[in-house]
């Protein structure tokens, strides 16, 4: 915490946590509400295929029958 201009002390205010979330991202709090959009972030991807059977009987392991 800021007691003087350039001179600050530690916070000894106890908050629990959603208190602390629910004051810090207000709506009018402005630069809580800003998003870096520079970059895009991708978790999760997946590739689908599928091959014709005149396809799967030119491979030597698609003609041996598994059980």
């Amino acid at each position: 915490m800021e007691t003087s201009p350039g001179v600050y002390t530690p916070n000894t205010i106890n908050v629990d946590v959603r208190t602390y979330n629910n004051r810090y991202y207000e709506r009018d709090n402005v630069e809580a509400a800003k998003y870096d959009a520079s970059y895009t972030k991708l978790r999760e991807v997946t590739l689908g295929y599928s091959l014709s059977k005149k396809l799967l009987i030119s491979f030597p392991s698609a003609r041996q029958d598994y059980h």
